[in-house]
This record gives structure tokens, sequence and C-alpha cells, in this order.
């Protein structure tokens, strides 16, 4: 049975090129902005952004998942390759 989508195919083009869906509209783009920059503020505070760049130094890759798994946490993990 074939899949249909009711994306237009140039959305669908974009997402697998990305992996980003832009919908024109669905967030208020000052929401938008006020939270990337409560973020930003945070991860400046704990000195991993400065002067609009990461700053990650010596700091450890994070391995993924981050937290321990649960019974309700069933989905496979990540191969290494794919990380």
């Amino acid at each position: 049975m074939a899949q249909t989508s009711i994306l237009p195919p140039e959305q669908l083009y974009a997402f697998d090129r990305t992996g980003v869906l832009h919908i024109e509209g669905l967030l208020c783009i000052e929401r938008v902005r006020r939270a990337r920059g409560a973020v930003l503020r945070r991860l400046e505070q704990l000195g991993f952004w400065k002067d609009g760049a990461w700053r990650l130094g010596d700091a450890p890759r994070p391995l993924w998942p981050a937290r321990a798994r649960t019974p309700r946490r069933s989905a496979p993990s990540i191969p290494r390759w794919k990380r």
C-alpha cells in the first residue's frame, strides 16, 4: 500500500534533506526568539556559548541516551556509528 502525505513535495524534500520541517506561521517568532535567548543565556552561564559561538573546549561529547533507560523508555538505542 502506497503511503500518502499531507505535506507538499517541496516540504518532504526539505525535511529529507535537512531533518527540519518549516511550517510558516506555526510558532510566534517572538516566543521562539525569547525561548532561544533563554537557552543561550543558560549555555553562556555554563560556559558553552560566548560571543555568538559554541565554546566546548575539552568537554566530553555526551553519549546518548543521556538518561537511564526505564521500562517506559523501551526505544532501541542509536548505534555508536550513527551518532
